[in-house]
């Protein structure tokens, strides 16, 4: 189930300017903390380093 979440919220971090809350709040996390523990345990990346990785190109 959580990885669907991250997959939505890598969709939100690459194609919208959304806050990393918003986006855990779009995504069915119910605070920050939790939503980044759990991106960084799927994804191996902080949320950071994930948007900077994946919008630098665009």
């Amino acid at each position: 189930m959580h990885e669907k979440k991250i997959e939505r919220a890598q969709y939100l971090i690459e194609t919208t300017n959304k806050t990393f809350l918003e986006i855990a709040i779009d995504t069915g996390f119910s605070n920050l903390p939790h939503f980044s523990k759990i991106s960084k345990q799927i994804v191996s990346l902080t949320l950071g380093e994930y948007r900077r990785q994946n919008t630098e190109l665009k």
